[in-house]
């Protein structure tokens, strides 16, 4: 009942919004978004959540177009800084994304999640220094994100460190013991 009362509430559509996304139900979760962008047309929110919506029923251009459209509404919006960067990274537009990553970095240091991502986006473009200094920001803040000590044995492998990378790879393998891309880089290593 409550629902029926308020269901033209742009918070309630947005939590139900929510909901229906989760149970990859993307075209009700839409609807519901929809509805309460035509309430309040001007919600960054919205926006996000929507592009959130299109980028789990695998519509990556929509995402993209709605994440931009978040940031340009609200440039504080890191949610849709750091899910637009993941969408370029994605695409094979590493270039792009790293600019994202670096501000979503400067406002949330602490945050590895991102130094990781950047760190991936760096590594990616061949910026190897760099991307080494962000893959070990992301393990001073979490000694056990597996994807950084496996990149991090790449970038050593690739700028000739095979020891290093060697102990980075170990690292990863305790971590992940049955993953066979860590077994499969510790068997390149000379």
């Amino acid at each position: 009942m409550l629902f029926r009362s308020r269901g033209d509430d742009p918070d309630l559509l947005v939590q139900l919004a929510t909901l229906l996304r989760d149970q990859a139900r993307h075209d009700e979760a839409l609807s519901c978004l929809e509805r309460a962008r035509a309430k309040t047309p001007t919600d960054a929110r919205i926006l996000f959540e929507s592009g959130a919506c299109h980028e789990a029923a695998g519509r990556a251009a929509d995402a993209e177009r709605l994440y931009a459209e978040c940031l340009a509404r609200d440039p504080e919006q890191d949610d849709a800084r750091v899910q637009l960067a993941n969408v370029w990274l994605r695409s094979g537009r590493a270039e792009q994304a790293i600019p994202l990553y670096q501000a979503a970095v400067a406002r949330n240091p602490r945050q590895p999640a991102l130094h990781n991502n950047l760190a991936t986006a760096l590594m990616t473009t061949q910026q190897l220094g760099a991307a080494e200094h962000h893959f070990r920001q992301t393990l001073a803040l979490d000694p056990g994100f597996f994807q950084a000590w496996l990149h991090l044995g790449r970038v050593l492998a690739a700028t000739g460190r095979p020891a290093e990378a060697r102990e980075a790879l170990q690292r990863a393998a305790v971590l992940r013991p049955d993953d066979p891309r860590v077994q499969e880089l510790l068997g390149g290593l000379r």
